[in-house]
């Protein structure tokens, strides 16, 4: 079993389990980041067609109901722990949210069209991605984002240096 079938089966799952917060009150920074270039610049939004945003590695999609009920947003997120998926589901039925989509999956294949996401947020993610799968990430996430679309990456916003042993 390589990593990335290991992530999915169990680690994604313990990951949630141990950072599970329901009563989350503050986005993370990527999304904070997003939501502040957005409300600079509302031109963005304005267009006839809505907006689409796709949060990789979006636990139970706290973020992403945020971006819907600020921006109108239609968001997609990705993530591997099904428990966190099933529980962003339940979160979005019980509060009538149906412009949000949340799917199990891992950050090296994304089940979307090519061009078709505005906005693309990878989470705070990557340091946990296997190296084999690193640049298989960067290609995807380039592959669904629309030309003229616009990236966020929140993992190399860190408050110490850290650098990755043997």
């Amino acid at each position: 079993m390589d990593a990335k079938e290991l992530f999915l089966r169990s680690e994604g799952d313990a990951h949630f389990r141990r950072n599970f917060n329901p009563n989350r009150v503050s986005c993370a920074k990527g999304t904070q980041f997003l939501s502040g270039f957005l409300d600079k610049n509302p031109e963005l939004l304005q267009e006839s067609e809505k907006k689409s945003v796709l949060e990789i590695g979006c636990d139970y999609g706290f973020n992403l109901m945020y971006l819907n009920q600020k921006f109108g947003l239609k968001c997609y997120g990705v993530e591997p722990s099904m428990e966190a998926v099933e529980f962003g589901r339940k979160n979005l039925l019980s509060k009538k949210i149906t412009a949000v989509e949340l799917v199990q999956g891992t950050s090296d294949y994304l089940p979307f069209e090519e061009n078709s996401m505005d906005f693309v947020i990878l989470g705070f993610f990557m340091y946990c991605v296997d190296r084999s799968y690193l640049l298989k990430t960067a290609a995807e996430a380039d592959r669904v984002l629309k030309r003229g679309g616009f990236l966020v990456m929140e993992d190399f916003d860190v408050p110490i240096s850290c650098k990755r042993g043997l």
